[in-house]
């Protein structure tokens, strides 16, 4: 994703190695700062990320810290880097722990983890619909449809009380997206088996639609949704809105 509404950087690999040259580590980190409000591709975020990496960086004057942690049910190694230089444009500087592939469940389980002994200040969750829908067939009927949502939910319920107890951090739950490609075209969302309707369902009217439901148990459990994470939103909670979010839904714990 292009971020147009960054200036591009004139001389980046001059301005990189520039910082690098400076002996001042405070100086070297407002310069990389500063270069992190511009417009990077991929490389330029990694080689921004791995410089920033060389730094031993404690406490910082003008830069809060923060412990996150990612756990996943896909790979996420890829976000780390971007996460940190995002951070770092808003004079954060964010240590990121990603968690093993799929494995949140037994880190959570486990007080002796690399997870816990982390100690995260804030925790994301990524899962994916699969998770949820791997084991309902196309021809499942709503019913069945249903049933699954209620199980799908009550277990989410459970990771969540799970990672509260055990982290002590605040929670963020990422929305459930489906990038599937159609199967019936326009007819998909009669079928409430199919996992278009069953993850987006928030979008027509049908009981079997996973996205409001779990919307609803956020909301029970004292969690905010945003289906879209627009400017309002992330003003209430003490941050400017990229455009890049506006179509992420989120939830964060209150």
């Amino acid at each position: 994703m292009t971020m147009n509404w960054l200036p591009i950087p004139s001389d980046f690999r001059g301005d990189l190695r520039a910082a690098l040259e400076t002996l001042d580590l405070p100086h070297r980190l407002e310069k990389l700062a500063a270069l992190a409000q511009h417009r990077l591709g991929f490389l330029e975020t990694i080689q921004l990320d791995r410089t920033l990496g060389r730094l031993a960086v404690g406490p910082a004057s003008g830069f809060s810290q923060v412990r996150l942690a990612i756990l996943a049910s896909s790979t996420v190694d890829h976000l780390a880097p971007a996460i940190r230089v995002a951070g770092l444009r808003r004079r954060l500087l964010i240590d990121v722990y990603v968690g093993a592939y799929g494995q949140y469940r037994q880190e959570l389980a486990d007080s002796t983890s690399p997870l816990c002994r982390f100690a995260p200040q804030v925790a994301l969750l990524s899962l994916t619909p699969r998770e949820a829908i791997a084991s309902v067939p196309v021809t499942a009927s709503a019913t069945e449809a249903d049933a699954t949502i209620s199980r799908t939910i009550e277990d989410l319920r459970g990771v969540w009380r799970n990672a509260r107890e055990a982290l002590k951090a605040t929670l963020i739950q990422q929305t459930f997206l489906d990038v599937s490609e159609p199967l019936f075209g326009s007819h998909d969302r009669l079928v409430p088996g199919f996992r278009l309707q069953y993850i987006e369902g928030g979008k027509c009217a049908g009981r079997h639609s996973f996205q409001p439901c779990w919307a609803a148990a956020a909301a029970e459990a004292g969690i905010i949704h945003s289906p879209d994470f627009d400017g309002a939103f992330a003003e209430s909670i003490g941050f400017e809105c990229d455009p890049s979010l506006r179509a992420i839904g989120v939830a964060i714990e209150t």
